[in-house]
């Protein structure tokens, strides 16, 4: 019997609790590390399953084990109304395989090629690693159909979902859920539950899951009689389920999967940020990333506060790395993070799922459930335990009535935390942070500028004050971002700009008149819109390229609003035809393809100042520049992220800077252009 001593300590009963287990975590991925076996009969299965398989991939594909997935399809009126319309056997058959083609498509994760009768353009990890085990005969699934399927009376669900044992609608479905784990040697250990084959069930569900051991004197003869019907069921033995019809995965839609399946084993996903965190080097003292470590004591010191970290220097690691140390300390049950955009949330739940790193790797051992969005905040708030919550800025407030003494033991992450907004969310958010120990801010650029200083001081008054600084230059200097090379195109105001200036003037001076006077920050912001949407930059700007036409390629050109830019995209559209502009509200899928090299070149705003990585980006033309630093710096570091690459990598930016009238008077971008001028002298330190 070839059994380690952790499978031959496994209890006898398991079920998804608040606190202390996990199904899929404590019982599947330590018997899938070992077995070379798992046969499984269940009435549902879904891809997510993976979220357990992972935690064993790499045990699975040197053990060369086998998993083998007998399932019932999710039976709907498309199919029993086509079953209606053919009565020959032959075409009944042919209806059924059909069915199951699209159900597999959609189970793997593949379904929307399946459809196209395409590959996928972007297959992300879990598609990739599905597809792969299935091609290469790690995984085979089979269908279990009712031969009495016309009196199935059919009914729409989902995972989230999952059908009940008296669900009168689905008489006579295939709903076993049962299965046994073979290991070298011969033992065998089968389970009988609740338990379906889907991350909701094994993870999440309120499930059960009671286990049979051959070795166990008391367990041996029900541990035969399950494996018997299991393999009755699959059709291993000479004895079959009459009750059932068997499919196999149908020759389409194997031979789609085959053509989505990479030829090695895809590997996980790697944060570009943090990829010589992994190295033999990051256990050095002189490392260049030991910034991280440094940044998670001073958090860990003071227990609230901000990391003014430049972007590229890994903030959302080092936030990773403070979630394990206060976890491993015993001090946080559960954490939560909170951000401002749907792009940057997504980016969160994709790092977190995909397990991409040690840190986050660790992170899923102890904490398997992710909840997501206003839905997630809710079934957080009823069983938070061991779990995370991603959920945005406008409705993380809603958490205030959690009790006080779970709260005490959550940490609070609010990534780009200078976008936290108005007072009014920050007194929004004033009996949330009131209740938490852990308050966690990251961001390139935490102060607010000059006209903005209350708000900085109550983001600061609400979550902590900076107790870590690593800027641009030293990261520069590190290596850890690259250098870069800065050109100024200059520019002026026409007529039209100087009528738009009066037009402010004279409205600053008739609303004093009144009582309702301007703020500083909101005449600051008329007259910087007017700078920043000046059409004379064009002339400079198409003059440039006409000369450097490098600009062509990989390049982000952040423009004032949609209108400038579409100006913006007629000059860049004389020059080549393999460009986009990507606004608040379009497709993610052109950032995708922008992040892929499929397009050379974005018009954009505000939609990918922050947070979204794209580390191959090469240059950036700032139509649209902050006179104070804060979203500037952001759109910066959009460059100079270094690719995973021995490549030395040289950004370009191009800048604009006003010609005033009178040589005596300072131009309006005098201070950032001088910024931006002396950090382009900054260089690697070797």
């Amino acid at each position: 019997m070839s059994i380690s001593d952790h499978i031959k300590k496994l209890g006898s009963f398991y079920e998804n609790s608040q606190k202390e287990m996990r199904i899929g975590r404590d019982l599947i991925a330590p018997c899938l590390k070992e077995c070379i076996r798992y046969r499984r009969g269940t009435a549902t299965f879904s891809s997510s399953a993976l979220r357990t398989y992972i935690l064993s991939i790499d045990e699975i594909l040197t053990n060369n084990s086998k998993i083998e997935i007998l399932c019932a399809p999710e039976i709907d009126n498309r199919l029993l109304n086509a079953l209606k319309t053919v009565t020959d056997d032959a075409s009944k058959e042919k209806t059924i395989s059909e069915f199951l083609d699209r159900f597999i498509g959609d189970a793997v994760g593949i379904k929307k090629a399946f459809e196209e009768g395409n590959k996928s353009k972007d297959p992300k990890y879990v598609e990739q690693i599905m597809c792969y085990l299935i091609a290469n005969e790690i995984i085979n699934i089979r269908f279990a159909v009712p031969l009495r399927i016309s009196e199935i009376k059919a009914s729409v669900f989902d995972e989230i979902d999952e059908l009940s044992f008296d669900n009168i609608n689905h008489q006579n479905m295939y709903h076993i859920k049962n299965g046994y784990f073979e290991f070298s040697g011969g033992a065998k250990l089968a389970i009988f539950g609740s338990v379906n084959e889907t991350d909701s069930a094994l993870s999440h569900n309120q499930e059960l899951a009671m286990v049979f051991k051959s070795w166990v004197p008391g367990d041996a003869e029900r541990c035969k009689q399950l494996v018997y019907k299991i393999d009755k069921d699959w059709g291993a033995l000479e004895e079959k389920n009459e009750n059932i019809r068997l499919y196999p995965i149908g020759k389409k839609i194997l031979e789609l999967i085959k053509s989505q399946s990479p030829n090695k084993r895809p590997k996980r996903p790697v944060l570009v940020d943090e990829t010589q965190t992994t190295s033999s080097k990051a256990n050095e003292p002189n490392h260049k990333y030991r910034h991280q470590d440094e940044a998670v004591k001073c958090f860990l010191e003071n227990k609230n506060g901000i990391l003014n970290m430049a972007t590229g220097t890994g903030k959302t690691r080092t936030a990773l790395k403070i979630v394990n140390e206060l976890t491993n300390k015993g001090l946080i049950d559960q954490f939560i993070i909170t951000c401002d955009g749907e792009h940057l949330l997504a980016q969160w739940i994709e790092l977190l799922e995909q397990c991409a790193d040690d840190e986050s790797r660790k992170i899923f051992d102890f904490y398997p459930v992710i909840h997501t969005h206003k839905q997630g905040r809710k079934s957080f708030s009823l069983d938070p335990g061991k779990s995370i919550l991603l959920v945005s800025i406008n409705d993380v407030h809603n958490l205030e009535d959690m009790d006080k003494n779970i709260l005490d033991r959550t940490l609070i992450i609010y990534d780009e935390v200078h976008d936290v907004g108005t007072i009014k969310r920050i007194d929004r958010l004033e009996a949330l942070n009131n209740k938490i120990s852990y308050k966690l801010g990251l961001s390139a650029t935490p102060d607010k500028g000059e006209h903005n200083q209350e708000m900085t001081e109550a983001i600061e008054k609400s979550v902590g004050k900076i107790i870590f600084e690593f800027n641009l230059k030293d990261a520069i200097e590190r290596g850890i971002l690259c250098e870069f090379e800065y050109t100024v195109l200059d520019y002026y105001l026409n007529e039209d700009d100087k009528a738009e200036m009066a037009r402010i003037q004279k409205s600053k001076y008739g609303r004093e008149k009144v009582g309702n006077p301007m703020s500083q920050e909101e005449f600051a912001m008329a007259i910087s819109a007017v700078y920043k949407a000046s059409e004379t930059k064009l002339e400079s700007f198409e003059k440039h390229l006409s000369s450097n036409r490098t600009l062509l390629k990989s390049t982000i050109i952040f423009v004032y609003d949609k209108e400038y830019g579409q100006k913006v995209a007629e000059i860049v559209s004389e020059y080549t035809h393999n460009y986009s502009q990507f606004y608040g509200g379009n497709p993610r899928a052109i950032l995708d393809d922008f992040k892929q090299d499929k397009i050379d070149v974005l018009v954009t705003c505000k939609a990918i100042s922050q947070g979204i990585d794209i580390p191959n980006l090469r240059n950036v033309v700032l139509f649209s520049s902050d006179k104070q630093l804060g979203r500037t710096i952001q759109r910066l570091g959009r460059c100079l992220r270094n690719p995973i690459s021995d490549e030395k990598k040289v950004a370009q930016v191009i800048d604009f800077s006003h010609i005033p009238e009178d040589e005596s008077k300072s131009s309006y971008d005098e201070v950032r252009v001088k910024w931006f001028t002396e950090l382009s002298k900054t260089k690697l330190k070797d």
